[in-house]
């Protein structure tokens, strides 16, 4: 067993819990590769592309937000045939 002395570490008084913060844990983030056309990679690149992943990810999760019935505009037969929801 190890043993942890402490006896440098400054304490924590009460100022220090008076300036303290709560901080939530980061939203878990995946990895995912995917194809898209490339003019919609072109729109969301923006001739800036530092930062255009991020942006796409912002996107993706302002549609997730929407109410459901907002997600389905029309959709083109061939891509909707596609989706492992399509009825």
């Amino acid at each position: 067993m190890t043993t942890i002395y402490d006896s440098d570490a400054p304490g924590l008084d009460p100022e220090f819990w008076a300036q303290a913060e709560v901080r939530e844990p980061a939203e878990r983030k995946d990895n995912v590769s995917m194809r898209i056309d490339a003019a919609a990679l072109d729109f969301i690149k923006d001739s800036d592309l530092k930062g255009y992943s991020r942006r796409m990810a912002k996107v993706l999760s302002a549609c997730a937000r929407t109410p459901r019935s907002n997600h389905r505009p029309e959709i083109h037969a061939d891509v909707q045939s596609a989706s492992p929801t399509a009825n």
